[in-house]
């Protein structure tokens, strides 16, 4: 797989050394608690940073939650579709829809009992703006625009270069490897 920020090989879809690079835009966590008669108490979180959707929810591959399951995610958030107010078994809660075009793989995270569903549609809305790719994955691109691949990987660049890994001069060689 390759990494959805810098296109270099990866385990997953952010590799190691982008992930260093992030930083935290959202943290919330909250319980939930579920039956009348025995409460069961279930912890959930999620983290929004410049490239990752993480945490712990109900996760499901149908919009309706069926078969859905508690666990954790970690997620491109390039790839995150929408963020919306919907119902889960009778509960309030808010569905993160994520799609990774390359693998075809489409998920619904829903997060049951979380009330700040407006900052975190803002705050993904503003991750996937300042990744400069209109939310798309890597590889697409549009008319008479650098691909959204380019567009990462000069972020990426600029990162390097500010972090004293590249000098200018190959700093400099390699955006106009991109095409800048």
């Amino acid at each position: 797989m390759k990494c959805f920020v810098c296109g270099s090989d990866s385990p997953g879809e952010v590799c190691n050394q982008c992930v260093r690079t992030e930083r935290n835009l959202f943290h919330k966590e909250w319980e939930h608690k579920e039956g009348f008669i025995k409460k069961k108490i279930e912890n959930y979180r999620v983290d929004v940073s410049t490239y990752r959707i993480s945490g712990t929810g109900m996760i499901s591959n149908s919009e309706n939650g069926l078969m859905a399951r508690s666990d954790a995610f970690n997620h491109y958030v390039g790839n995150v579709v929408s963020v919306e107010n919907k119902m889960f078994n009778g509960k309030e809660a808010v569905s993160i829809h994520y799609k990774n075009q390359e693998t075809q793989m489409e998920r619904y995270i829903f997060l049951i009992s979380f009330n700040a569903e407006e900052g975190l549609r803002n705050v993904i809305e503003q991750a996937k703006k300042d990744l400069g790719s209109g939310g798309a994955s890597v590889g697409g691109a549009s008319a008479g625009m650098p691909s959204a691949d380019a567009a990462l990987r000069l972020k990426k660049l600029d990162v390097l270069l500010e972090s004293g890994i590249l000098s200018q001069e190959e700093y400099n060689n390699e955006k106009r490897k991109l095409g800048y």
